[in-house]
């Protein structure tokens, strides 16, 4: 890149992403949407010598969102406007060596539509931005010669719940694990190992009652992935809560998966999903779960048309959830329809700014430079 007629040291990239949708639902009432969000970003390279280098990265997220509710002919309108700091961390890396520092996303794992590592994350397959908060955090990753890998992490600052937390963890305290990864042939297993303290006076789940005090909580998980004639995963997550706070001591999480393509026209994609999430008595004792089935169909109309739909079945409620899209890309533009048949209380972890609820459509046009 050149400026002022100048050649520039360190390679600049500007990039960025604006989105702007407009939902309508029905539940027991009408309720609309029209919301906006524009991420922009900049990242620095620096070669460091051969096979090394170092990288910068920040982007922001600016968020408007304005909300209708029409019930018994009354209408109730709230908005919300919010500037914050999206992604923001430097990076070091050598042939081998990755470390990274700052506001980051952090994901692993093969499970797809419900998956119990989501630790760092809460990443909804369903929306069409596939959006997400950071964590602050510290992390390293080794790369060995017959290709296993180990990760570990530092996080700290972080007060909003993740994944399938409950309760946030406690700010001012460091949470901390890890993770090896191990070629099994024909995929690869994997451990990994969470801790925090948990702050026990706030949790975002409307009926959670709030005490003083706080918790530390142990995951342990192991997951595997194979990849022969379909690919074949589980993911088993075993999390300890040691409080008095919880009338459970450990959760346990199971998902079995399974994807393939069939030969049908351009490729009719499938995914399967199954999980269950128990609190026995002990870590490997028996339990009445909740179950979960998942699917996910897809089919390409085209080089630049897309339809897919996602189902969830709520086992334990007898409830369903029903998501069907159709994407068009042209250019840097993508335009995304799509329609829902919800319950009318979301008891899924995802909630996409709470809007996927009730029966209902969204547009989604994404504009990304």
């Amino acid at each position: 890149m050149i400026m002022n007629g100048a050649p520039l040291s360190r390679p600049v990239d500007c990039e960025g992403q604006l989105s702007v949708w407009g939902t309508i639902n029905s539940t027991d009432s009408v309720n609309a949407q029209v919301a906006g969000r524009y991420i922009p970003g900049i990242s620095l390279n620096q070669k460091l010598g051969p096979g090394s280098s170092a990288d910068f990265y920040l982007s922001l997220n600016a968020f408007a969102d304005s909300r209708f509710n029409y019930n018994n002919g009354s209408r109730e309108a709230t908005e919300t406007t919010d500037l914050t700091l999206h992604r923001i961390y430097a990076r070091l890396a050598w042939p081998r060596i990755e470390l990274r520092i700052g506001l980051q996303r952090i994901n692993f794992g093969s499970a797809i539509l419900m998956r119990p590592l989501m630790w760092f994350d809460v990443l909804d397959p369903r929306d069409p931005q596939q959006y997400s908060r950071g964590v602050y955090a510290a992390l390293g990753r080794w790369y060995f010669y017959n290709n296993a890998n180990l990760w570990l992490w530092g996080l700290y600052g972080n007060d909003e719940t993740k994944g399938w937390e409950i309760f946030p963890s406690i700010k001012e305290k460091a949470e901390f694990g890890g993770r090896v990864q191990y070629p099994f042939y024909p995929g690869e297993i994997a451990f990994s190992y969470h801790y925090r303290e948990m702050n026990l006076s706030r949790s975002p789940l409307p009926g959670v009652p709030m005490s003083t005090g706080k918790g530390r909580e142990r995951k342990y998980a192991f997951d595997m992935r194979w990849d022969i004639e379909i690919g074949l995963w589980t993911e088993i997550v075993i999390a300890e809560q040691d409080s008095d706070r919880f009338s459970f001591r450990w959760q346990r999480f199971i998902n079995l998966g399974a994807d393939y393509t069939l030969a049908i026209g351009n490729g009719l994609g499938l995914i399967g999903e199954y999980l269950e999430i128990g609190e026995p008595e002990t870590p490997l004792g028996s339990t009445h779960p909740q179950q979960f089935y998942a699917l996910s169909i897809s089919y390409s109309l085209g080089i630049a048309d897309e339809i897919k739909g996602i189902f969830y079945h709520d086992v334990s409620r007898g409830d369903f959830y029903r998501y069907i899209s159709l994407s068009h890309t042209l250019d840097n533009w993508r335009f995304i329809l799509n329609g829902f048949w919800n319950p009318a209380e979301n008891a899924l972890i995802y909630n996409s700014e709470g809007m996927l609820v009730g029966r209902g459509l969204q547009l989604t046009l994404t504009f990304n430079h």
